[in-house]
């Protein structure tokens, strides 16, 4: 399978050939094979089908979680095989750390990223006002619904800006 837009000219991403195999009692079960992908500059891709498809293997394999045991994965033309900053992920279960605020779960991509103080101040303040958790930036996540955890997630994500935004089912719990 081979899927490539057109139109655009900068390639961010390329899995050349990937295939994941999962062992299991009777055998091996093929999650992707041979699956070819560009994901161009500015791209929206929507990944679709039946529940054990490979969707979420896929994805797993694109944020860098898993590696593919066959083929390759390109992030800029480099190789690609750990997690990166570069590529945010938003899970359809939001996975807060529990001891920390909404507002410390936001900023805790940016402190790793060592961006300065007041730069993660104005950083994290915008971001909760975008996903509308201003007013529950001090709760923790066991007394935020899960929508308002998902929400919180979305934000934790998108406020360090990543290369790439990687969904997988991150609305189910939101109106």
């Amino acid at each position: 399978m081979t899927i490539e837009p057109f139109g655009r000219k900068k390639v961010k991403m390329t899995l050349e050939h990937v295939g994941l195999d999962f062992k299991q009692n009777k055998g091996v079960f093929h999650a992707l094979e041979d699956v070819n992908l560009k994901v161009y500059d500015r791209d929206f891709i929507c990944l679709l089908g039946p529940s054990g498809c490979g969707k979420s293997s896929l994805l797993n394999v694109m944020a860098g979680y898993r590696k593919p045991g066959e083929g390759k994965v390109l992030l800029g033309g480099e190789a690609f095989l750990k997690p990166s900053a570069k590529v945010g992920v938003v899970f359809q279960h939001a996975n807060l750390f529990p001891w920390l605020s909404v507002y410390k779960n936001v900023e805790f991509g940016l402190k790793q990223k060592n961006m300065d103080r007041n730069q993660r101040k104005d950083q994290v303040e915008h971001y909760l006002e975008i996903v509308g958790l201003t007013e529950a930036k001090d709760k923790l996540p066991h007394q935020l619904s899960g929508g308002m955890q998902q929400r919180a997630a979305i934000a934790r994500t998108l406020a360090t800006e990543p290369e790439f935004v990687l969904l997988a089912e991150p609305f189910s719990a939101l109106d």
